[in-house]
């Protein structure tokens, strides 16, 4: 034996497989057979010639996909471990689509079997197979040559997928309904809008008209109305009871407001007219409005997010002041009222020192 023995782990299973010796340490190209392994479970036979180049091996052959009248092709390297066992790295084109499929195979240089896994999920043994094999199913090749689930956020880059990398038509709302189905449905007459962040659809009502109620009918009100809304995410409005000479705040049970109380929340006066309302950072509201009686401008504090309980507080008295009041809630969280002063023409701005006004 000359010095090539260091190229063993193939050498030693063209040997041992084939009875070959190599001979000639200056060669760089050298065939060391031919051989036959099994992808067991499956009945799936490659057959490959292994060709020495330095210290790797080129492998190329073919895949008898389980006897069918024409071959996959299978090429690769094969190499030594460092710990001994004999790697390879095949790749297979199947005949149907073109559908490559990666093998990666661990085999022992003595009992020339091992292990193998490929890039479509399937795994098994190597088996070493001189004559036939030992039947089974033929491997199953997924479309495209891809397992099912590999390929997640993790192996795709921000932007690599764009309208560019999809062609016409490859979305479909068969697709669209597939995915939205593991999320949920949307009852008859509404469509999905979007995907909430915890994977709860959104839906909304298909070409339906606006839906008008009429919400508070006990006298005259509604005038100067004023609307926010309230934590819970229902509207909450301020308006003026004509009939009374009251504010009046109607707080909504449901977004469409077809459920509703409505409360007077100021009576000290003729009040309520010109109202503004914000929520404030307590999630209660707050309201500024006109007092007619005494001419000032008034802002109304509620104590609770229906505002059936409030209090009441005058906040400019100077001169005819508080008529198209506008308020909202500052960055310090406390509000902040602009308003005409119909006695000078002028406009006139209230900063409050605290969330009531007082």
């Amino acid at each position: 034996m000359t010095p090539c023995t260091r190229r063993l782990p193939l050498a030693g299973l063209a040997l041992i497989a084939l009875a070959m010796t190599v001979t000639g340490p200056g060669l760089t190209a050298q065939s060391l057979g031919s051989f036959r392994w099994q992808l067991q479970p499956f009945c799936n036979v490659v057959t490959v010639a292994v060709v020495q180049q330095g210290g790797q091996y080129h492998v190329d052959g073919t895949d008898d996909l389980c006897g069918a009248g024409r071959l996959a092709s299978v090429v690769g390297r094969a190499f030594p471990n460092p710990d001994g066992s004999i790697g390879f790295g095949l790749t297979t084109v199947t005949t149907t689509g073109a559908a490559p499929v990666h093998v990666d195979a661990r085999i022992d240089a003595g009992t020339l079997g091992g292990t193998w896994t490929d890039s479509a999920g399937n795994a098994g043994a190597f088996v070493f197979t001189p004559g036939a094999g030992t039947g089974g199913s033929t491997r199953p090749i997924p479309a495209g040559g891809i397992a099912p689930g590999s390929i997640t956020s993790a192996q795709i880059a921000a932007g690599a997928i764009t309208s560019a990398q999809l062609a016409p038509g490859a979305i479909t709302t068969t697709l669209i309904a597939g995915a939205a189905a593991g999320f949920g449905t949307c009852p008859a007459g509404q469509y999905l809008r979007g995907i909430q962040a915890g994977g709860s659809v959104i839906c909304e009502p298909i070409g339906t008209w606006p839906i008008s109620t009429s919400v508070d009918t006990g006298d005259i009100v509604g005038h100067s109305a004023a609307i926010a809304i309230g934590t819970d995410g229902f509207p909450v409005i301020s308006h003026y009871d004509l009939t009374h000479g009251d504010l009046r705040v109607t707080k909504c049970s449901n977004a469409a407001c077809t459920a509703f109380t409505s409360t007077s929340v100021d009576t000290a006066n003729n009040v309520g007219l010109d109202t503004s309302i914000a929520i404030g950072t307590d999630g209660f509201p707050v309201i500024s409005h006109y007092d007619a009686t005494t001419l000032d401008a008034r802002m109304t504090k509620c104590g609770n997010g229906a505002c059936t309980a409030a209090t009441s507080t005058s906040i400019d008295t100077i001169n005819d002041v508080g008529l198209f009041s506008s308020l909202a809630i500052g960055a310090d969280g406390l509000p902040i009222i602009s308003y005409w002063d119909n006695t000078n023409g002028d406009l006139r701005v209230t900063k409050c020192n605290s969330r009531s006004c007082r």
